[in-house]
């Protein structure tokens, strides 16, 4: 939007010789025009003609704004991604504390009620063994040292 602009300002320069018109018409709005009215009840306009800026200079700018649109724009993209890669990490790093805290309740479950029942693929529920309690207590032990850092 601003590139715009200001490349409208910059060709209103370079066309800048030519007079401009002003009349207000019978609505009250107000316009603005290199041909006069076809009812002639228009003010003359001298524009004011910056002087240096020919068309190499004009086309130096314009060659100046491309580049630096360009550079606003990588820079933008550039800083999604990184937006987007911190709530990963912080997507992330809430999942882990989440996956923590699970395996420090059933670990401590495990330790402190000595009826342990487990769902099997029937959907009934069983009892755990001594051996099978041991097991998962290594199993959440390991998960404790994997996700809790």
């Amino acid at each position: 939007m601003r590139l715009t602009i200001i490349i409208a300002l910059l060709w209103s320069l370079a066309v800048a010789a030519a007079p401009v018109y002003k009349w207000i018409d019978s609505e009250g709005i107000t316009h603005y025009a290199q041909e006069p009215p076809p009812q002639g009840n228009a003010q003359s306009l001298v524009p004011q003609v910056t002087p240096g800026v020919g068309p190499e200079r004009t086309r130096e700018i314009l060659e100046g704004l491309r580049k630096s649109a360009s550079i606003d724009s990588a820079a933008r993209a550039k800083d999604q991604a990184d937006q987007a890669k911190a709530q990963a990490e912080r997507d992330e790093r809430a999942a882990r504390t989440r996956r923590c805290e699970e395996a420090r309740a059933h670990l401590e479950s495990l330790h402190n009620y000595p009826r342990v029942a487990v769902k099997d693929a029937q959907g009934e529920y069983r009892r755990v063994d001594d051996d099978e309690r041991a097991a998962l207590v290594k199993r959440a032990e390991a998960l404790i040292q994997k996700e809790c850092k």
